[in-house]
């Protein structure tokens, strides 16, 4: 038993699954779930300025033609996209090569953890917080061939604040790269 997993279990404890078990049970069933979100994704997730009637009109229509209103890349506007398309370009994303499953260093994941609760974690994570992130699909028309990118929103999920906390950590070094545009009014603005 190494030092990480007597702390976690502690002396007279009943032993414990490992965290790292329980940390790779997690990844797989998230990649699962990531899959089968991409696989269902067959609703228009905006606020129409449409009356009812006529957006189950348009979705009826689009529904008949395999057709979903997604936003694209860059924040150009909605596009339509075939169903089949977005559905293989998820799964393209998910088999990706260069997103290897990588095999965890177990004691590094427990003591990453146990200094995580220490001195971070200010309440116990509750049920509602315990929602995973989904991968959205978001095609880039401004390519000459059409392809994806790989988004996942974090809001409304347990990763929200560390999300926020990173953009925040990360913005000072954008100053530093002339190359790197922070927004697109600067692009505009060239």
């Amino acid at each position: 038993m190494t030092l990480i997993e007597a702390r976690l279990n502690g002396p007279g404890r009943p032993r414990r699954k490992p965290l790292a078990d329980i940390v790779e049970s997690a990844l797989k069933k998230t990649r699962n779930q990531l899959q089968n979100e991409v696989l269902s994704r067959q609703v228009i997730n905006v606020r129409p300025n449409i009356d009812t009637t006529n957006f189950q009109k348009l979705l009826g229509l689009l529904k008949v033609n395999g057709l979903i209103a997604v936003p694209a890349d860059k924040n150009l506007g909605l596009c339509l996209v075939a169903m089949d398309w977005y559905h293989q370009a998820g799964l393209k994303l998910l088999h990706n090569k260069s997103y290897v499953e990588e095999t965890p260093d177990h004691e590094l994941l427990q003591y990453t953890y146990s200094e995580i609760q220490y001195k971070w974690l200010r309440q116990p994570i509750k049920e509602k917080w315990d929602k995973f992130p989904t991968l959205e699909v978001i095609p880039k028309i401004h390519k000459l061939a059409i392809s994806a990118r790989p988004i996942v929103p974090t809001f409304d999920t347990l990763l929200a604040n560390a999300s926020v906390w990173i953009d925040y950590q990360l913005k000072p070094l954008l100053s530093q790269f002339p190359w790197i545009l922070p927004d697109s009014k600067t692009l505009c603005r060239i």
